[in-house]
């Protein structure tokens, strides 16, 4: 006689974050190596000839797969235990909520993209709490502070563009906004100096 198989709740849960987790990984990898490969064969205008990567292509709240980024974004920054590297992750991850943010404000989802451009923020906020754990580990965080400025620049010059196009009703929230890029400036310029 056949014995049946019992697979148990805990079992088959286990199964699907190790096939979640696995999935990821795939996509991480399709991502790097698509964004990487030129096609010659398609018109200039083509997704693979953009600027952007992959991962960058109009893949916006609400989409599927940027639930996928947001997951692998998580993952990869709890995998990055170098406090400099951590920086320069949330660095990009800023600039990347605020591309973000402005193309949903485009778009006329300004409630989205409000809501977006805050996390792009509180990313660059939390690239300043990375610096500082690194400066108190005694690594050189110069460099990484001037990405941080330069990076604070270009938030609130985005933020600023963004204001003078946004409706009246929604000026207030941008200029809350624009807060955290001003103070992260003046932070990092201090921490340069001294």
């Amino acid at each position: 006689m056949m014995s049946r198989l019992k697979i148990g709740f805990k079992d088959l849960l286990l199964i699907a974050v190790g096939l979640v987790f696995a999935f990821i990984i795939l996509f991480i990898s399709l991502e790097k190596t698509l964004s990487s490969l030129t096609f010659s064969f398609l018109p200039k205008s083509s997704f693979f000839e953009s600027k952007r990567s992959f991962s960058q292509q109009e893949v916006l709240p609400g989409d599927f797969f940027y639930s996928l980024k947001m997951v692998r974004d998580r993952i990869s920054l709890l995998l990055t235990f170098d406090p400099l590297k951590k920086t320069e992750k949330l660095l990009s991850f800023a600039d990347r909520r605020l591309e973000t943010g402005k193309i949903l404000i485009e778009k006329k989802e300004e409630e989205l993209g409000i809501a977006t451009l805050l996390k792009a923020e509180k990313y660059l906020e939390r690239a300043m709490v990375q610096e500082e754990m690194a400066r108190k580990k005694q690594k050189d965080t110069k460099p990484v502070l001037e990405k941080i400025l330069k990076g604070a620049e270009k938030h609130e010059t985005i933020l600023l563009k963004i204001e003078e196009n946004i409706d009246i009703t929604k000026k207030g929230e941008i200029e809350k906004l624009l807060y955290y890029p001003r103070y992260i400036y003046q932070e990092a310029r201090k921490r340069i100096s001294g």
